[in-house]
């Protein structure tokens, strides 16, 4: 039986809460236009000493575990691919993202996590991660 569109909206924006609010170190890694959503993504790579990671990591594994590879999560790493050595966050651009240079590592603040049902076949859902400079 097939998981309505609706519960996996709802299941995404419940696993994803715990990341609204949280400040992080990342290494700002450039903007890429992701074939699977057509939108722009700025890459963050999360610091491997930074507290954020193990969230990152939990709720990747449980993302993959429900879902597989139908949903995209806006979060890449390990558990994705071993040519991962830390997380990756692949971001909506936000206030003060517009001047970064590609390189510098800085503090950053996570404001929103949207889920959306994607419109292309590659995937059925997405995160879209909305971050600050803090």
């Amino acid at each position: 039986m097939a998981i309505g569109s609706d519960k996996i909206l709802k299941d995404l924006s419940t696993l994803y809460q715990p990341l609204r609010g949280e400040s992080f170190e990342a290494t700002y890694l450039g903007k890429e236009i992701m074939p699977q959503t057509d939108n722009e993504r700025l890459k963050l790579e999360v610091s491997s000493m930074d507290p954020l990671e193990a969230k990152l990591e939990e709720i990747s594994s449980k993302v993959l575990q429900e879902y597989g590879e139908n949903v995209w999560k806006g979060i890449t790493g390990p558990v994705d691919s071993v040519i991962y050595t830390n997380y990756w966050i692949w971001v909506k651009n936000g206030r003060g993202l517009e001047s970064l240079e590609e390189y510098p590592t800085c503090q950053f603040k996570i404001v929103r996590c949207t889920p959306f049902k994607c419109s292309n076949g590659e995937f059925s859902h997405g995160v879209d991660i909305k971050v600050i400079r803090d």
